[in-house]
C-alpha cells in the first residue's frame, strides 16, 4: 500500500545564520572600502596635479609671451596706479593714493588667455578696468556677475570640495574692493575660490600693514622685498631664478576646507581662506591682523599645526600666521608645481623652521632666524644658492 508523503517544507534562515552572513558581508564592506577610497583619492590626486600641469605650462606661454612671469598683484585704487607699470616695485612707497588691501588683478587672472578663458579676461578687463569700474558693471547685471563668480576647475583640487562661492570674503561694490576683514554682507559679491596659491616668499608678507601699506615709516613698504617669484608689480624671469627652475617653487596648494582652528572655528573669520580668482588682498593689519593673502603663500610649512611656539594654545594669531602656508587634503602632504613644470609631492615633514612672526609681531627681514636654512625653504627661495638633492 502506497502512502502519499508531503513535501518538507523548505527551511529557512535561522537568526544565527542571517547574523553570520551579515557580519561576513560587513567584513567584507570592511575590507573593500579603504581601497575604494584610495583609488578615488589616487584618481583626485591625479587630477590635481594635472590641475598644476595645466597652471605651469599657461606661466610658461605667459613669460615667453611677455619675457616675464605674470606679477602676483596689480594693486590699485584711484587712477595712479596705472603710471606704476614699468616702475620699480619700491617706487610705490610713498603713493598716498595706492591700498594694496584693496585688491588688485591676481596672477591667477593673468594667466587667463592661456587656460582658453580669453572670453572671461576680455569681460572682466584684466589688468585695465579699475575695481570701481568693475563694481559699476558688476551691480544690477546678474549675468555678469554669474560669469565674476564662476568656478574654475583648473583652480579646484577635486580632493578639496569648496563651496560654488566664498563664505568669508566678497567684492564690494561701492569702496573699490575688498573689505579688510570677513564680514561678508549685502553689498558685497562672493569672490570665487581657487585651491592653489603662488610662493610669494620665505619672508612673511611684503608690504605688511594694510591701512597704510606704502608708508615709509618703520620700514613697512618693502613691497620688493621678497624671495619667492610673485609680489606687488613683480616682474620676475626665468634668469632670475638662479638656483635652477627644477629647484624652485612655483605654485602650492591651499586647502579651502583646511582653515578652520583646533575647535573647528574660523579664527576672527579673517584667516587667509582659499583663494581669489580675480582679485587678491595682499597683506597684514596690526594690530587687528587681517589677513587677506588670497592668491599668495609663504613658507610657514605645510599642512601646519597652528601652535607655533609649542605651548600648546592655539591663539588666533597662530592659526592666522600658520594658515598664510601650504595646505591640501592629500594624506601626508601637498603638491606643488615647480618651475620647470614638474609637480611634486612634498611631504609635511620636510625640514622647515620657517616662522616669519611673533606674537603678531613683523619683524625686519633681518631679524628673521636662521634666514634660508632648511629645505622647504630653500625650495621657496629662487636664489638662496642652495640647489637641492632628493626632497
Amino acid at each position: 500500500m502506497r502512502t502519499n508523503r508531503v513535501p518538507a517544507a523548505p527551511r529557512g534562515f535561522t537568526l544565527i545564520e542571517l547574523l553570520v552572513v551579515i557580519a561576513i558581508i560587513a567584513i567584507i564592506v570592511a575590507l573593500l572600502l579603504p581601497a575604494v577610497q584610495q583609488a578615488r583619492e589616487a584618481a583626485r590626486r591625479t587630477a590635481c596635479k594635472n590641475n598644476l600641469k595645466q597652471i605651469g605650462l599657461a606661466i610658461h606661454n605667459y613669460h615667453d609671451t611677455y619675457g616675464m612671469m605674470p606679477p602676483g598683484v596689480v594693486p590699485q585704487d584711484n587712477p595712479g596706479w596705472r603710471d606704476l607699470a614699468g616702475r620699480p616695485a619700491n617706487d610705490i612707497c610713498g603713493e598716498p593714493t595706492l591700498e594694496s588691501w584693496k585688491g588688485g588683478w591676481s596672477w591667477m587672472a593673468m594667466i587667463y588667455p592661456f587656460l582658453e578663458l580669453e572670453n572671461l579676461y576680455e569681460r572682466l578687463g584684466v589688468g585695465t578696468r579699475r575695481l570701481a569700474e568693475l563694481g559699476g558693471d558688476l551691480n544690477g547685471d546678474p549675468a555678469f556677475q554669474a560669469q565674476f563668480q564662476q568656478p574654475i576647475n583648473v583652480f579646484l583640487c577635486p580632493s578639496d570640495a569648496v563651496p560654488s562661492v566664498h563664505e568669508h570674503y566678497g567684492f564690494t561694490m561701492t569702496s573699490q574692493g575688498l573689505p579688510p576683514n570677513g564680514n561678508f554682507n549685502a553689498t558685497q559679491i562672493a569672490l570665487p575660490v581657487a585651491a592653489y596659491v603662488g610662493n610669494h616668499s620665505t619672508q612673511g608678507m611684503h608690504p605688511h600693514d594694510v591701512t597704510q601699506p606704502y608708508s615709509t615709516t618703520d620700514g613697512e613698504c618693502r613691497p620688493d622685498d621678497f624671495d619667492g617669484v610673485f609680489g606687488i608689480n613683480s616682474r620676475i624671469r626665468f634668469r632670475d631664478v638662479t638656483d635652477g627652475l627644477s629647484n624652485t617653487i612655483f605654485v602650492g596648494e591651499r586647502a579651502y576646507s583646511y582653515v578652520l582652528d583646533r575647535n573647528g572655528d574660523v579664527a576672527n573669520e579673517d584667516v587667509a581662506q582659499g583663494g581669489a580668482l580675480h582679485l587678491t588682498g595682499v597683506a597684514v593689519s596690526f594690530p587687528n591682523e587681517n589677513r587677506l593673502t588670497f592668491s599668495w603663500a609663504h613658507s610657514v610649512g605645510i599642512n601646519r599645526d597652528a601652535d607655533l611656539n609649542g605651548n600648546g594654545v592655539y591663539q588666533d594669531w597662530e592659526v592666522r600666521e600658520s594658515r598664510a602656508g601650504y595646505y591640501s587634503l592629500h594624506p601626508g602632504g601637498a603638491q606643488f608645481l615647480l618651475g620647470d613644470g614638474s609637480i611634486r609631492f612634498i611631504s609635511e615633514s620636510i625640514e622647515n623652521n620657517a616662522s616669519p612672526f611673533f606674537g603678531g609681531v613683523p619683524q625686519p627681514r633681518t631679524d628673521f632666524p636662521g634666514g634660508t636654512d632648511t629645505a622647504f625653504e630653500a625650495l621657496c627661495n629662487r636664489s638662496d644658492g642652495r640647489v637641492l638633492g632628493e626632497f
